[in-house]
């Protein structure tokens, strides 16, 4: 299962993944394009089946880098380098950790989201004014 963080008003929601219940990762995927706009952070279980989550998060970055990636983990050590170096996620949270623990992560990860756009922002009309000055230049 995945859930995604639409923002600092809407509370999460549950991102239907490979989870047993009959749904799949190309449904997932098309889920987040629907929301994709909308969408800070996604979290994804790395218990998915088939290596899913892993799937999950490497498209959400190819798909927008800019929104935060994290991975509920699991006792299996490979599955979460791979999601960390594959994936580029924010952080793995550790299997059973206690909710205020969760919460807090999303927070940061929310936060890390923030940032990054803002910087992104930055640079963007940097370059913006850069390119700007230079044609009055020439």
């Amino acid at each position: 299962m995945a859930r995604l963080a639409l923002g600092d008003t809407a509370p999460p929601f549950s991102l239907p993944g490979t989870d047993g219940a009959g749904h799949s990762l190309d449904e997932a995927l098309e889920l987040f394009e629907e929301n994709r706009g909308r969408l800070q952070v996604v979290i994804a279980d790395l218990r998915m089946p088939n290596d899913a989550a892993v799937s999950l998060l490497k498209s959400i970055r190819d798909s927008d880098s800019l929104i935060t990636r994290v991975a509920l983990g699991t006792h299996d050590e490979s599955l979460c380098l791979r999601a960390v170096n594959e994936a580029d996620v924010f952080r793995v949270v550790p299997p059973g950790a206690p909710g205020e623990e969760f919460r807090q992560c999303v927070r940061e990860a929310a936060d890390h989201h923030q940032t990054r756009t803002s910087e992104h922002e930055i640079l963007e009309n940097t370059l913006k004014e850069a390119v700007r000055s230079l044609t009055e230049i020439l």
